[in-house]
């Protein structure tokens, strides 16, 4: 003992110094000359020191071996040589190096064993009529692919090949002892376990089973790839139906390296080396001990059934030096009757053969025991599952498989089918348009799905209901209605006699749990629990998204029965039964007898994306949205309508917005591309995305190393192009190269966002070929047209953005007079912005304080503002990707001088006239051309324009009336502005005056900038200004700065006695503007900027 623990530390120090690890690969391909790469293998495989197997056959090549990894790493590059083994996927792991020498032997690894055989993995014990072809093997899913169709609960990715009609089962191909420690499990999807012993039994469980795979698309999976490749195609050689089978490319191993926490995987990966199972970051263990039924999942002590030598799982308590163990399949086939534990060559224990009549959650009822004592385990509590309406016990069973499991120490689930058999009803697959009367949706030819569907069951059904008959198939005669469950009120007594039979036959049961309407049945049997006593006795109930059903055997709070009741947290959550409706149930139930679990039906762990979700963000997305206030459907929406606008067989490109530095390491705060954002909802850099008739949304996403997620977070990659996003496909960018040049190929023309086209896919050969024909354009001319009007909810955030920075900027100019600095103003509003919501601003905030408010842009922000000097501040913030434009020009001191007020007066009434003439059917030019002519008479009335030239006028307003606005602040810049406006379009309207201290005109005006900039939207009967409530009136901006200029903001500074000779310059208020009347306009345009909006500024 102590001489075999020294040679094995010798070995761990061994390990230290070289890294030890395990590699597998396949290849399916035939071999012309065996013997010399027989000879390759020999030689290279024992020069490396290798361990392990190879075999080879006329049809591939299958090897596992182990050795230093730097050993390993040469033997890939000698393979990768022999131009056979293109394309092969080499799996290398990093491990421990093999310690147990009675694993090490059992696995073959502790000798090199390299033959030729007959097959690479033995497919059937006995030869089978035709052989399948291993070039008809299943298509391969890459892991992400894998991962994100079983996402979508069988909505795959890929049209030409998988039909959103068909269902999706997981067919998992390996051993029985492999999938008790480790297996795929899935919502809604469900999960065929051959239970097999050898790879050899599995053509007779499909030849067995191949009605449950017919017509259905099938995934495949084993632990490293090379068995699903033979048994995928035996299915597929099976003819018309069994078309659509997929493999998971390079096995569990492949998918755990993918997706770490373990993904869709739960447990361990068994693999047939040293090693003996490989797990996942999550911890939770999948088997559990064969004897006593505890968590255990350790074949290192590899006990064995004694009859066919199947590896068992034992746990240390249990496991005695000369017990003889009896696996689950043995016990199937009856070699299990007994338990045999030979203590001092005697039986200790035998169990009775129990036979089981029902669909029960356990393989076996009772766990084998073995024990010194032979004492029984406590009994398991029996509870009989009933299913909703149009369901079966098969399907329920697999719904409420994860809580089978979580119960399985202490009971027991028995699912029984309903006895009223319901005829299978389709709905015609008919868009929303084509169905919106009844005429049109039942005149669509839609023939009924081809394939067979188990059957469907309810416990109770509509008085008209007909039964199931020989068409088998019915179109319903009209659309789904959420509330027919409340018309289903006949067949209580066939349900009810049915039962007692069950009762009495498959009994007894400690309880019932039902869901839905089996839940409502549950419930009609808690209401005559005393008169059904000695035919069907129970203890307890369990109602899930129950129902109460206005029938005479319930009355309210006479129900006396132990219950749960189970329903979702939030309204409408449920798909049919909303919870108000389940309440309505619970209350039904005695006080003190009943109990209520409210949930949010999520048992997923909440995943960071790097953007807002609804799972992690919920102060700010409501559930449907993929963005704050913008839904799924909308995103849809969008999609569709720029797929209407592009030409057949054209495919349009748009790529994220790069990330932009401010030196080599620090970026700038990242802003995404409005078209980018606009079609997919994806507010990170790093995606293209591709749309087009054929493929949909196709999203190639950034892969995110370790080094990103630590320095920058996570980021959103395939699987939330697929789930958050809905892209119909997603890949990694790295397999943009090989995926989008054949996309390219395939259209006719291609669109592309010029502004942010990446080398990713403009440097492609076929792409530069594309643009030189002339087949490249401007992918802006349709995102800009489609941008242009905007939808409710887009009007919803633009109303909140325009809120926020009219808020801000009133507080900014309350500021102003205590604080008057470019610099602090500009800080002032981005700060009261933020703290109300906005994310950033919308651009550097323009603060020009004297004459640097007649430079147009002027963004420095350095300068003190003199007494008696206007300030002009041009300010606007984004909300979930909308901009607001806001323009305000005041004095800080309290007071307009004669010469500034008249000139802002006149640019105050240029705005405001210019708004009246804002309707639908009118353009931005003629608002344009209606102002200049307005301000050219103005400017020639005070003095400081001399001639009516266009030149002159120009020096002193070079701008346009406005501009469009939305996501960008110059949104849709391609609609040109003689476009008529139309309802949904957001404009600015901003005349104003910017008079150079070089200007050749009067001295009292050089110097001086005034704008005033409002936001405007076109309604269906003219206008409503979204900026309203921040004052622009000269008597409300000074009444404000001197009565109301300290203490303000969401600071809540308090200066009491705030320099008061600061304000010796002020002007006294009109007297018909009290105190009283200031604080009241202020109150409401500060605290009711929105309601002020609409009440007061919609024409």
């Amino acid at each position: 003992m102590a001489d075999n623990t020294t040679n094995q530390q010798d070995k761990g120090k061994e390990q230290e110094q070289e890294q030890y690890g395990v590699l597998l690969y396949y290849k399916y391909s035939e071999i012309l000359d065996l013997n010399s790469l027989l000879s390759f293998y020999n030689s290279n495989c024992t020069s490396l020191s290798l361990l392990g197997r190879v075999r080879l056959s006329p049809h591939g090549v299958n090897v596992t071996v182990g050795g230093k990894l730097s050993s390993l790493e040469k033997h890939i590059e000698a393979v990768k040589a022999i131009s056979f083994f293109e394309g092969t996927d080499f799996k290398l792991a990093s491990c421990h190096f093999p310690l147990n020498d009675k694993v090490a032997h059992e696995c073959g690894f502790t000798s090199l064993s390299i033959r030729i055989v007959k097959e690479l993995v033995t497919f059937s014990p006995y030869p089978v009529s035709k052989a399948p072809d291993v070039s008809n093997a299943g298509r391969h899913l890459s892991a992400v692919e894998f991962h994100s169709v079983l996402q979508n609960a069988g909505k795959l990715a890929d049209k030409e090949s998988l039909a959103d009609d068909k269902g999706v089962v997981l067919l998992d191909a390996r051993n029985l002892y492999e999938t008790r420690i480790g297996k795929f499990d899935t919502p809604n999807v469900d999960t065929l376990d051959p239970g097999i012993r050898q790879y050899s039994d599995l053509p007779s469980w499909i030849d067995d089973n191949s009605e449950n795979l017919r017509g259905k698309n099938v995934l495949m999976y084993c632990t490293g790839g090379i068995r699903c490749e033979m048994a995928s195609a035996y299915i597929r050689s099976k003819g018309a139906g069994f078309e659509n089978v997929f493999q998971l490319f390079g096995g569990i191993q492949r998918y755990l390296e993918q997706f770490p926490d373990g993904g869709f995987f739960k447990g361990k990966n068994f693999v047939f080396d040293h090693r003996i199972s490989v797990g996942s970051s999550d911890a939770n263990i999948l088997g559990t001990c064969l004897l006593c039924g505890l968590s255990f999942d350790d074949y290192s002590s590899r006990c064995r059934c004694s009859y066919c030598r199947m590896l068992v799982l034992v746990c240390d308590s249990c496991r005695k030096e000369e017990a003889v163990y009896v696996c689950e399949l043995c016990m199937k086939h009856g070699k299990g009757v007994e338990s045999i534990v030979i203590e001092n060559g005697k039986p200790q224990d035998i169990l009775p053969k129990v036979e089981l009549k029902t669909i029960s959650s356990d393989a076996i009822l009772l766990p084998q025991l073995h024990g010194g004592q032979g004492a029984r385990p406590p009994r398991k509590l029996r509870i009989l599952c009933l299913h909703g309406f149009r369901q079966n016990a098969s399907g329920f069973k697999g719904r409420t498989g994860s809580l089978a499991k979580k119960l399985r120490s202490i009971a027991e689930l028995v699912f029984v089918d309903a006895p009223h058999e319901l005829p299978f009803i389709y709905q015609p697959a008919v868009s929303e348009l084509e169905c919106r009367d009844e005429s049109s949706f039942s005149s669509q030819q839609i023939l009924p799905p081809t394939v067979t569907c188990r059957g469907k069951f309810a416990w109770l059904i509509a008085p008209d209901s007909e039964g199931r008959n020989a068409t088998d198939w019915k179109k319903a005669d009209s659309p789904f209605d959420p509330l027919q469950y409340q018309r289903q009120t006949e067949g209580f007594n066939v349900s009810l006699s049915y039962l007692k039979t069950v009762f009495s036959q498959d009994g007894p049961f400690d309880g019932i749990l039902g869901f839905s309407q089996g839940a409502a049945m549950a419930a009609l049997l808690c209401a005559q629990k005393e008169r059904l006593k000695g035919e069907i006795d129970f203890r307890f109930a369990i109602l899930c998204s129950g129902f109460a059903l206005p029938l005479a055997e319930i009355e309210r709070g006479l129900i006396n029965c132990p219950s749960l009741h189970i329903y979702g947290s939030v309204p409408s959550k449920d798909r049919q039964i909303e919870n108000k409706t389940s309440r309505e149930l619970a209350s039904l139930f005695e006080d003190g007898c009943s109990g209520i679990g409210r949930c949010a039906y999520s048992t997923n762990k909440v995943h960071d994306i790097g953007q807002p979700t609804p799972a992690t963000h919920p102060q700010l997305l409501k559930e449907g949205e993929i963005t704050p206030g913008i839904t799924t459907e909308e995103y849809i929406s969008r999609r569709k309508r720029l797929l209407e606008l592009l030409p057949e067989k054209s495919l349009a490109i748009i790529a994220a917005a790069p990330v932009k530095m401010m030196t080599d390491v620090v970026p700038y705060t990242f802003r995404q591309d409005a078209d980018y954002l606009y079609i997919t909802g994806c507010q990170q850099p790093g995606g293209v995305a591709v749309l087009g008739h054929e493929c949909g949304l196709c999203m190639f996403m950034p892969e995110a190393t370790r080094h990103d997620v630590i320095w920058q977070g996570e980021v959103a990659g395939v699987d939330a192009a697929v789930e958050t996003f809905k892209a119909e496909k997603a890949y990694p960018m790295r397999k943009l190269c090989d995926i989008l040049p054949d996309m390219i190929k395939g259209s006719s023309k291609l669109f592309h966002n010029m502004q942010t086209a990446t080398p990713t896919y403009t440097e492609l050969d076929v792409f530069q070929k594309a643009a030189l024909t002339g087949k490249v354009k401007d992918l802006s001319s349709l995102t800009h047209e489609l941008r242009w009007i905007k939808s409710p909810a887009e009007l919803k955030l633009m109303r909140e953005a325009a809120s926020i920075v009219c808020q801000g900027l009133l507080q900014t100019v309350l500021h102003s007079k205590m604080y008057p600095h470019e610099g602090m103003l500009a800080a002032k509003i981005e700060y009261e912005s933020k703290m109300r919501g906005a994310q950033r601003m919308a651009f550097n905030p323009v603060v020009g304080g004297g004459s640097n408010g007649s430079v147009i842009h002027y963004s420095r922000n350095d300068k003190k503002i003199k007494n008696g000097d206007l300030v002009l501040m041009d300010v606007g913030c984004e909300l979930h990707g909308y901009v607001s434009d806001l323009t305000r020009t005041w004095p800080p001191c309290g007071s307009f001088s004669s010469v500034q007020e008249e000139l802002y007066n006149l640019i105050l009434e240029t705005n405001k006239e210019s708004m009246t003439l804002c309707r639908p059917g009118v353009s931005l030019r003629q608002l344009h051309d209606f102002s200049v002519e307005m301000l050219r008479k103005g400017f020639k009335e005070i003095g400081i324009l001399k001639d009516g030239g266009s030149s002159s006028y120009h020096q002193l307003n070079p701008t346009s009336i406005g501009h469009y606005l939305g996501m960008d602040v110059h949104d849709s810049s391609n609609i040109s502005y003689d476009r008529l406006l139309k309802p949904g379009v957001v404009i600015t309207i901003e005349p104003g005056v910017y008079i150079p201290s070089t200007f050749d005109g009067p001295d009292r005006y050089r110097g001086i900038g005034i704008r005033i900039e409002d936001e405007v939207l076109i309604t269906e009967t003219g206008y409503e200004v979204l900026t309203g409530s921040m004052p622009k009136e000269v008597r409300h901006i000074e009444s404000l700065l001197n009565n109301y200029s300290r203490g303000m903001g969401m600071e809540a500074q308090n200066n009491t006695e705030a320099a008061s000779s600061q304000d010796s310059n002020s002007k006294l208020m009109p007297n018909e503007h009290s105190w009283e009347a200031v604080g009241k306009f202020h109150h409401k345009f500060l605290l009711q900027g929105q309601d002020a909006i609409k009440k007061f500024h919609v024409r």
